[in-house]
């Protein structure tokens, strides 16, 4: 007798005598993988869920370290203080002067929103001229959204009622900023949850004398 006609009269044996026939037990497999299919996907959703909010606070992370950094050399910022937008009224650029050393010695800094690829960029030319070909690319902050409407630089006067208007010619503009506000809106997933995380810090320049 074959192994495999051993096996099978085994099987009859204890099927007949457990009073369980083989549909029932070929149901009750399948019940089986059906549940650990189910616990396995409900394990891996939570564990991708866990992933993906840890990025999103990474990224929230990094920006809040990004505004804190602005903050501090903004408030270094001295006349001449220098505007200037990638496109008119898109406020997604600045370029100022401050002496970020101490050394009496004023360095150029820019601050440029990439919006395809979502990367606040900081770059510094020692020796003050408005020019950044040569100068090094740091990110200052990663997974940046926002919108055309949602400006990373809004600009004010003495006060957070109104920003100045758009529309003044680029000097007017430099000349009565006393507050700039910072707004970036971090999602790491677009289109999935965590949702996006907005947050802004609004910098009073004091290197002017007023």
């Amino acid at each position: 007798m074959t192994t495999e006609k051993i096996f099978r009269r085994l099987l009859k044996n204890c099927l007949i005598e457990s009073g369980v026939t083989l549909v029932e037990v070929l149901i009750a497999c399948s019940l089986t993988v059906v549940l650990f299919s189910s616990v396995f996907a409900i394990l891996i959703s939570s564990f991708n869920s866990v992933n993906l909010q840890t990025a999103q606070i990474d990224a929230q992370q990094t920006a809040q370290l990004a505004l804190d950094r602005m903050d501090r050399e903004l408030r270094q910022a001295g006349r001449p203080f220098l505007l200037q937008a990638l496109v008119p009224g898109s406020y997604e650029t600045i370029v100022f002067t401050a002496d970020l050393n101490n050394d009496g010695v004023s360095e150029t800094i820019k601050y440029d929103y990439q919006r395809s690829t979502g990367d606040l960029i900081r770059q510094v030319n020692a020796t003050g001229a408005i020019n950044f070909d040569s100068s090094p690319k740091d990110v200052l902050a990663g997974y940046i959204a926002n919108t055309s409407s949602q400006r990373i630089f809004t600009f004010y006067g003495t006060d957070l009622n109104t920003s100045l208007d758009p529309s003044l010619p680029q000097s007017d503009i430099i000349n009565k900023t006393h507050i700039i506000k910072i707004r970036l809106i971090i999602d790491r997933n677009p289109n999935k949850p965590p949702a996006p995380f907005d947050m802004a810090t609004n910098v009073k320049l004091r290197n002017f004398g007023y």
